[in-house]
C-alpha cells in the first residue's frame, strides 16, 4: 500500500503501543 517494508511497519507499531501505553499512566 505504502510500500513500506516490515521494519517500518514495526516501528509503527513501537509507536502506536508507546502513545497508547503512556495514555494510560495517569502521571503523564
Amino acid at each position: 500500500m505504502f510500500g513500506l517494508g516490515f521494519p517500518e511497519l514495526l516501528l509503527i507499531l513501537v509507536i502506536v503501543v508507546l502513545i497508547f501505553g503512556t495514555s494510560r499512566i495517569p502521571e503523564l
